[in-house]
């Protein structure tokens, strides 16, 4: 099975679509007030996408 998703471009199709929905939850984080807790969001988005299991 994980050759298949493999050689068919699911993880890099999975990747993408995180890479997305990462980035609209930080448009979304807009209008908060800027400080440590919107900040920390944002951080836990791109740890969120970017951890490798």
């Amino acid at each position: 099975m994980r050759a298949f998703v493999t050689d068919h471009g699911g993880v890099d199709y999975a990747f993408a679509r995180a890479r997305a929905y990462g980035e609209e939850a930080k448009a979304a984080l807009g209008p908060l007030a800027s400080g440590p807790q919107k900040d920390l969001l944002a951080v836990s988005v791109e740890y969120v996408i970017n951890r490798l299991n």
